[in-house]
């Protein structure tokens, strides 16, 4: 049936029913705890403190828009500072709220954070923390560590020197540098063996250092170093230890010197001269490793028993890229490296040859280039020798 210019007689019902039921508050989990913590318990004056406050609810909670109140006082608990700041939901029955600050003064200070039990409707709940700011002249925070040996390799037996560094980079290091206490260094075999534990030195500086001198061959010796002051912070580098070389020296005129198998590998350290009238003899499988910017020039005759190689280039560390080169000049025959340290450097390797005597004279008059991506030495060379760095 339909009315017409009548009014239903439950219209004025359904209306006051529909008004009743918008009135209904949406359920909401009352706030049942705050826990305050700072992401440290000492801090130097200009330093910021970063407050979390962990929001836990009775049960799943929908009252995420209304923000925390977030109070700064300091050790009278005199009010600092006042924010507002949003709550983040964390899970159906938590939520958290982040605040940072940066005190004006060192000494004792507290963050409240509060939060009503339902939006806007009081009591509140509130949690507190603590924390201590230092005059930058009576306290240090160390937050970084690095470590590096004096040499990128090392034979066996040569002291190695680890110095850890506590200042390199900005931000590492808060308040008086004097007040740094010690380092502890521990040194590991390429096995991972322990070789020299618990190394405790004194920081000066910034820095301190300890030295050992590794007894076997191997690619990955590590030295790991560790902070022993307020902080815990460590880091930790690795260096290669290779067989011990014999030193070469000048071959002077009318001199004979032989570089034999015996004692390879040879090592060139500095400018090493083969003066005319004068004849250096380079045996099979020898090797011959350059320091850095060290050079061999020969201006008399270098020799020796050998074929081209098939071998390729190869580096001993993968820790720094480097770059051998060579060039030619008239009269001398030079060959120079750039290589950072030893053995990252240039090396000649003689194999045994199955060419004529007639042969065994190596000519290294049109040395161009060392090609650092592989491959052999380019140039007209009569014996073609890899290069390791």
């Amino acid at each position: 049936m339909r009315f017409v210019g009548l009014r239903h007689p439950l219209h004025g019902l359904l209306a006051v029913l529909s008004l009743t039921l918008a009135a209904v508050p949406v359920a909401q989990a009352p706030v049942s705890g705050v826990t305050v913590s700072t992401d440290r318990m000492d801090y130097v004056l200009g330093m910021t403190v970063t407050a979390t406050a962990a929001i836990a609810y009775s049960g799943s909670f929908v009252q995420i828009d209304e923000p925390a109140r977030v109070e700064w006082r300091n050790g009278t608990w005199a009010l600092a500072r006042a924010e507002y700041v949003p709550k983040t939901r964390i899970s159906s029955i938590a939520a958290e709220s982040i605040a940072s600050w940066a005190p004006p003064a060192p000494g004792t200070w507290h963050v409240n954070v509060s939060a009503n039990t339902t939006n806007g409707t009081p009591p509140t709940w509130t949690g507190s923390g603590a924390f201590t700011v230092w005059d930058p002249d009576d306290y240090v925070i160390a937050r970084g560590i690095a470590v590096a040996t004096d040499r990128g390799g090392y034979e066996r037996g040569s002291p190695v020197i680890a110095t850890a560094n506590l200042t390199l980079l900005p931000g590492w290091l808060f308040g008086n540098v004097s007040r740094l206490e010690r380092v502890q260094f521990n040194w590991y075999y390429p096995t991972g063996a322990p070789a020299r534990l618990f190394v405790n030195v004194s920081v000066a500086n910034g820095e301190a250092s300890d030295a050992w001198s590794p007894d076997q061959v191997g690619s990955l010796y590590t030295v790991s170093v560790s902070y022993l002051g307020n902080d815990s912070v460590s880091n930790a580098t690795s260096f290669p230890v290779f067989p011990s070389t014999t030193l070469a020296a000048n071959v002077t005129a009318g001199q004979s010197v032989t570089w034999d198998a015996a004692r390879s590998p040879w090592r060139v350290c500095g400018d090493l001269d083969v003066a005319p009238t004068g004849t250096l003899t380079i045996e099979a499988n020898v090797t011959v490793r350059f320091c850095r910017g060290s050079r061999l020039v020969v201006r008399g005759v270098m020799q020796g028993d050998g074929a081209p190689s098939p071998q390729p280039v190869r580096r001993t560390t993968a820790s720094t890229t480097t770059r051998a080169e060579g060039r030619s000049t008239n009269p001398s025959d030079v060959t120079r490296n750039s290589a950072e340290e030893t053995p990252k450097a240039l090396l000649l390797r003689i194999v045994p040859s199955s060419v004529p005597a007639r042969s065994n004279y190596m000519s290294i008059s049109d040395v161009r280039r060392a090609n650092s991506r592989g491959g052999f030495v380019e140039g007209n060379w009569s014996y073609s020798f890899p290069v390791e760095f």
